[in-house]
């Protein structure tokens, strides 16, 4: 859900408000395939512009975005139902199984008492995604996936969930914010992190081999 307003607030830029309009423009237009998408896009930008003082959202959806108020709200509608129901589903892990303690993980991290999805937090919501779309394959959506274009094969991207201090985590999303506008940096990050991962993985699996010879022995 929305930014927690007892934490530290990140500081909006008018380029990070213009930067998500930007990207609202671009999914309108085949909105009836990705509503859920829009949707937290479109709750991120209404957090934004409350926290930012700088207008009405209802305003800058007509008149800017050229979206009706009513499909807006739908959109809105159906994120909100979205989240609180994973949240309602998996924020209670005192009983969940395995399996779903693994989702409960990757919606709210390693907090067990933290039942709130951070729509901030770009893999958490791939993942939120990514688990709406499984659940439309398993029930056969048929006004869902009707609408849906025919797949391309295109590379996917990889989402890496860190679990991070509260102040960490708002200072990586505030850096994130910048460096997703500059894809050839992004690249190069990307390249750094995922070589870190590799490289860590390695040397725990040398570690654990060892172990494993030492006991064997």
């Amino acid at each position: 859900m929305p930014i927690d307003p007892l934490e530290p607030k990140v500081k909006i830029t008018k380029k990070q408000i213009e930067d998500l309009k930007q990207e609202i423009r671009e999914l309108f237009p085949g909105y009836q395939t990705r509503r859920l998408e829009l949707g937290i896009k479109l709750l991120l930008l209404q957090e934004m512009l409350a926290h930012h003082g700088n207008g009405s959202f209802i305003k800058t959806v007509k008149l800017e975005l050229k979206i009706p108020h009513t499909t807006a709200y739908e959109l809105l509608k159906h994120a909100k139902e979205e989240i609180e129901r994973l949240e309602s589903l998996y924020g209670n892990r005192t009983n969940l199984g395995k399996k779903d303690a693994a989702v409960a993980k990757k919606l709210f991290g390693d907090d067990e008492d933290d039942a709130t999805i951070d729509i901030n937090n770009p893999a958490v919501v791939a993942f939120l995604l990514e688990k709406f779309e499984q659940e439309a394959q398993r029930d056969h959506d048929v006004e869902y996936l009707s609408n849906k274009p025919a797949i391309k094969d295109y590379p996917k991207k990889t989402y890496l969930n860190f679990v991070y201090p509260r102040e960490t985590r708002l200072a990586v999303i505030e850096a994130w914010q910048l460096l997703k506008k500059h894809e050839g940096v992004m690249k190069e990050v990307s390249k750094t992190v995922a070589k870190e991962v590799v490289d860590a993985a390695a040397e725990l699996k040398e570690v654990l081999n060892n172990q494993t010879g030492s006991r064997a022995a």
